[in-house]
């Protein structure tokens, strides 16, 4: 994907749309532009192999942005990163598919995940840690996207609608995996290193 990002940049230096200086900065929104193309691609494809494009894509919404606060398991190379991701998608694809869970159970592993992701989060990095400031905001903001989806997953349990409420205790039991997992590699790294 490196090498993509710079054939594209060295490009736009030949045609004079950017300048060399910037060059790093551009591979770099280059190479995210590209792996977020690839995302949406690979969802999109899941969604139409499993028929259930409309489920998956709400499920991907709504996991990325709580991802991004509450932090998670973070894959060594890019490639690693994408199957990860993809093999997310694709489980709860066949969750969607196959699995119908009684509201009890629902609501169990609603309670356990929200309690978790709250506890959890937000999960570092070990190659990027944040400071004070940074795991208080995105604490609060996980605190806030979880109670959001406590919230709509009760409207639409009262409207009835089992299959989206059900998404979205697939979103927090799959954000406490990725967090669990994020929290394990990041104990593995701070005891060797």
């Amino acid at each position: 994907m490196e090498k993509i990002a710079d054939a594209i940049t060295e490009w736009m230096i030949e045609k004079h749309i950017m300048c060399r200086e910037d060059k790093k900065i551009y591979i770099t929104g280059i190479c995210q532009f590209i792996s977020i193309i690839l995302d949406f691609l690979g969802i999109v494809l899941i969604g139409i192999v499993s028929d259930e494009l409309v489920r998956i894509i709400f499920f991907s919404i709504l996991f990325m942005y709580l991802q991004r606060y509450a932090g998670s398991y973070h894959a060594k190379t890019r490639i690693g990163c994408y199957c990860g991701s993809m093999g997310i998608v694709i489980v709860n694809s066949v969750c969607f598919r196959y699995g119908t869970f009684p509201i009890v159970i629902l609501m169990g592993l609603l309670i356990i995940s929200v309690i978790s992701i709250n506890i959890l989060a937000p999960v570092e990095n070990c190659r990027k840690r944040l400071d004070n400031l940074e795991r208080k905001v995105y604490g609060r903001k996980t605190h806030v996207i979880s109670a959001l989806y406590v919230i709509v997953y009760m409207c639409l349990l009262i409207c009835g609608d089992r299959y989206y409420s059900q998404i979205i205790v697939q979103v927090l039991c799959s954000g406490v995996c990725v967090q669990g997992m994020g929290k394990i590699a990041l104990l593995q790294f701070t005891t060797y290193n």
